[in-house]
Parts: structure tokens; sequence; C-alpha cells
């Protein structure tokens, strides 16, 4: 797990290391010249709190074809059910699974 505290130079050098997968913490949208280099769980780029949104948010991003991975969704606590991933805010925790492709 990595904080990366929304700075786009994070994303450029996970676009260069040889990792599967990477848990990031106050991320924010990766540059626009470099997402198609990643797949990324399909939460809102925010996290809630304080009466403002944030413009960032734990993810889990996919860093290559070696491993396939199951974004699992968070629902707000007043939303989620018994078995769900349940938060108390939007966008503070991310969770996948992956799996190698071999």
């Amino acid at each position: 797990m990595r904080n990366i505290a929304r700075r786009a130079e994070a994303w450029r050098c996970l676009a260069d290391c040889h990792a599967d997968t990477a848990l990031l913490q106050e991320a924010a949208e990766s540059p626009a010249d470099l997402a198609t280099r990643f797949e990324i769980g399909p939460a809102p780029w925010h996290t809630a709190g304080a009466g403002v949104n944030r413009r960032w948010r734990a993810a889990v991003v996919k860093l290559s074809d070696r491993v396939a991975v199951e974004w699992i969704p968070a629902k707000l606590i007043s939303h989620s059910s018994p078995g769900e991933l349940a938060v108390s805010r939007e966008g503070t925790l991310a969770v996948g699974c992956a799996a190698s492709r071999w």
C-alpha cells in the first residue's frame, strides 16, 4: 500500500514498475496520457468528509496482464447488507481480489 498524496508523478512510477497490482491511498485520477496503462476499480473519484467531496480516493490498480482482478464494491454502512463491504465514508477503502492468470 502506498499513499501517493494526489501526486501525478506517482502514477508515472507505477507505469514503470514491474508489480502486478497496487493499493493506493489518496489517489487522484491518473494523468490522461497514462489512463490506458492501468485498470482501476470503478468507484467514483472522491472521498466524502467534512461537508466536502475530495477529488481523490483509495484505489486498487491492476498494473499487468499477469493477474485478473475482481474489485469488491464498498457501500455506505447505511446502504449495505450483510456480506457486503461496508464503509463509513465513500472513498476511504478499496478492496480487490487478484489471481494469477498462469
